[in-house]
């Protein structure tokens, strides 16, 4: 399974984000300061990089501008980054820092685990009925529709009232 970065130094919002990520059968690597951060993605090399928007005295632009040198500098591949945001005018921080995708506190657990499994997986298609259906936890694998020429006399749509 995908190996996570997890940078916040509020433990309450690191535990919370580990622990839906986990019961989804992600790994994890805590992270409680930025500055640590880019020690842990060079040994670790997560699939996966989800920070809170302001780690000790580093915001989301630091950060993520520290992770994308040390990649350069490593000659390491480009890692995904998730930034969870205080308020929606961070967006445009978010956006200048390069980040990949962004979610607004307080982020719902369907919402970050679906944010990570298309930041995870962009060739897999991702819709927006897919998180409908995981924030109502009803996400199955779709049926495909059945052809015209595969229904039997069974499965004819009945007729409308007259």
């Amino acid at each position: 399974m995908a190996n996570i970065l997890v940078i916040s130094d509020s433990a309450a919002m690191r535990n919370e984000i580990i622990g839906t990520l986990t019961r989804r059968g992600f790994d994890t690597i805590p992270c409680d300061d930025g500055h640590k951060a880019s020690t842990l993605l060079k040994e670790h090399q997560p699939d996966l990089v989800i920070s809170d928007s302001q780690v000790t005295s580093m915001g989301i632009m630091a950060i993520t501008r520290e992770l994308r040198m040390l990649e350069a500098e490593e000659n390491l591949s480009r890692t995904p980054i998730l930034a969870i945001l205080d308020r929606r005018p961070d967006i445009f921080l978010a956006r200048r820092a390069d980040t990949d995708a962004w979610l607004v506190k307080p982020c719902n657990p369907a919402a970050l685990r679906w944010t990570a499994n298309t930041l995870l997986d962009p060739d897999k298609t991702w819709t927006e009925q897919n998180l409908e259906a995981e924030l109502a936890g009803t996400l199955e694998k779709p049926t495909p529709p059945i052809t015209p020429d595969e229904q039997t006399p069974s499965e004819e749509p009945a007729e409308a009232p007259a």
